[in-house]
């Protein structure tokens, strides 16, 4: 079985993008990054990690 990949934190991911010079506003049930009229939506799933295909969707969503 190969090892598995570690998913991401929200706090790990809105460091990178708040890093980056996005602006972050936070809902109930999304976190949306927003940039030169970009918006990239970031799930918060209760305190679990970020799944790495959902994070690959945020990476391409944000260019």
């Amino acid at each position: 079985m190969p090892p598995r990949v570690p998913g991401f934190t929200i706090s790990d991911v809105l460091r990178a993008f708040r890093n980056d010079g996005w602006t972050i506003n936070q809902g109930r049930k999304h976190t949306k990054a927003i940039k030169d009229g970009r918006m990239v939506p970031i799930p918060r799933h209760h305190g679990k990690d970020i799944p790495p295909n959902t994070m690959g969707g945020i990476i391409a969503q944000a260019g």
